[in-house]
C-alpha cells in the first residue's frame, strides 16, 4: 500500500512539473535574419588624419575638405570632393561602392578610368555619425588614416 502512494505521489509531482512549465517559445521579429545595405549617405568632415601614425591634422588645412556620399535606392550612387586640395585616395568627382554592401570592410572610388579603394578600420554601421579610412597614396611605406565625422 505505502509503494502505491509513493507511486501515486511521483505521479503527481511529474504530473504537476510537465503541466506547470512556461511555453519556450522564441519569438524572432520578422526581418531579423535579413541583410541591409549600410547607409553612409550625407556629407562628412574630416576631425583627424594621420600619417604613419602621426597627427598631420594642424599641418595641412582639412578643415574646408568635404566628401559628399550619395546613395540611390539604398545603393551607393556617387561622391563629390569639396573644398581645397588634400592628399586624399582620390581628386576628382565620380561613383563609390562598397566591397560588401551588408559588412563592407572597404570603399572603392570610381572617377573616370581610376578606381581607387580604401579600408574601414572597423565596418560602418548604418546612419553612424563617423568612419575611419585608411589608405595610401602611392608609397606603401606612408599609411593615411582619415577619420570622418557626419555634418549635421
Amino acid at each position: 500500500m505505502i509503494k502505491k502512494i509513493i507511486y501515486l505521489f511521483i505521479f503527481f509531482i511529474l504530473s504537476y512539473c510537465i503541466w506547470s512549465c512556461e511555453s519556450n517559445e522564441i519569438n524572432i521579429p520578422e526581418g531579423a535574419f535579413e541583410e541591409s545595405t549600410v547607409i553612409l549617405s550625407g556629407t562628412w568632415v574630416i576631425s583627424q588624419v594621420l600619417m604613419n601614425d602621426e597627427d598631420i591634422t594642424d599641418r595641412l588645412d582639412f578643415s574646408g575638405m568635404k566628401l559628399k556620399l550619395s546613395m540611390e535606392n539604398n545603393s551607393p550612387s556617387n561622391f563629390e570632393l569639396e573644398g581645397p586640395p588634400t592628399p586624399f585616395i582620390t581628386t576628382a568627382n565620380g561613383n563609390w561602392e562598397y566591397d560588401d554592401h551588408a559588412y563592407p570592410t572597404a570603399i572603392y572610388f570610381n572617377s573616370g578610368q581610376n578606381q581607387k579603394m580604401a579600408n574601414f578600420d572597423a565596418p560602418p554601421i548604418s546612419n553612424d555619425d563617423r568612419f575611419t579610412l585608411h589608405f595610401s597614396l602611392g608609397c606603401a611605406d606612408n599609411i593615411y588614416i582619415y577619420h570622418f565625422i557626419k555634418q549635421e
